[in-house]
């Protein structure tokens, strides 16, 4: 058996003359070194290669993407080296059935759902920074992406409400975002708090060293976790922008309103987002059939006595 740390090292400097980046090289080497050299995951046979790949597959700990990665960068590695005589031979039959993540166990983990009152204010409690604590309560109230609120500059954000500008919309139209008056002391006790930071930038969400805050995949994603330990079930800042629609379309009824401020393209793809079914009714709506309801029945009383 060759040396894996050698391999590891050809076949970085490999991907190296292809010009790939530095970070990319780095992530690319850890992983395989994780693999290979501390896990040993083509040191003995088959079997010992699917229980380690089924163990991290049902932990939980492990997120689909990390999964993924590991799944694609061997499977990269194998086609490198294969005609290099370095892997064992059972490994050639079992490579093909390694997979990512399926997609009923991603769409079964990703599935959308509103948060109640309460879960809300659990969240916000458990923030730990004011600038963490405007984050969630930005996405809870005015149901902007990940990207958009990432992007987010000061210029785009008043006590009147927030402005998403046309570069850093998902379908690249401008849209406004109003603040209620009820709204407006919390914003405005943020926007003292970020002017008095020694930033760098001026976008809206700073990290510690005053730098832009990283909302991408992986930064995201271990935020997410971070804050689903503390408040014990599973946090993400898309099931806020659901909560934010979910709720607002509960409160008007307007599915038009909804689609507005969500930046989506056409009601339809509204409805289908909030998944309405046509015996679904908001909570305006049920309350007018109701107080109807009530009315008639009034009528009716009144007119059997006399």
């Amino acid at each position: 058996m060759s040396d894996w740390q050698e391999e590891i090292n050809s076949y970085i400097r490999s991907k190296k003359l292809q010009g790939l980046r530095t970070a990319t090289l780095e992530t690319y080497k850890r992983n395989l070194e994780f693999l290979l050299v501390k896990k040993h995951i083509l040191d003995y046979d088959s079997k010992f290669f699917w229980s380690f790949f089924e163990g991290i597959f049902d932990d939980e700990r492990i997120g689909d993407w990390r999964f993924s990665t590991l799944v694609s960068e061997l499977k990269r590695f194998y086609n490198w080296g294969k005609y290099r005589g370095i892997f064992p031979a059972w490994l050639d039959s079992e490579i093909e059935e390694l997979k990512p993540i399926p997609k009923s166990r991603r769409s079964e983990r990703l599935e959308r759902f509103a948060y109640t009152d309460d879960q809300v204010r659990t969240i916000l409690d458990s923030c730990r920074t004011i600038n963490e604590r405007f984050l969630w309560w930005t996405a809870f109230n005015t149901g902007l992406r990940r990207k958009e609120l990432m992007f987010l500059r000061l210029s785009d954000m008043d006590t009147k409400g927030v402005k998403v500008r046309a570069e850093i919309a998902k379908n690249h139209k401008e849209r406004y975002i109003p603040f209620t008056s009820d709204q407006v002391p919390e914003v405005e006790y943020f926007l003292k708090h970020r002017l008095l930071l020694d930033a760098k930038t001026d976008y809206v969400f700073v990290n510690r060293l005053g730098q832009r805050l990283r909302l991408d995949h992986n930064s995201g994603f271990l935020m997410n976790k971070i804050l689903s330990r503390r408040c014990g079930f599973r946090v993400s800042l898309h099931n806020a922008r659901y909560t934010f629609a979910v709720t607002l379309w509960k409160q008007t009824g307007d599915i038009r309103l909804v689609m507005l401020l969500l930046g989506h393209s056409s009601p339809e793809v509204t409805e289908r987002y909030l998944r309405i079914r046509p015996d679904d009714e908001p909570d305006i709506i049920r309350q007018k059939l109701e107080s109807v309801k009530q009315r008639q029945k009034k009528e009716r009383r009144l007119k059997d006595e006399f």
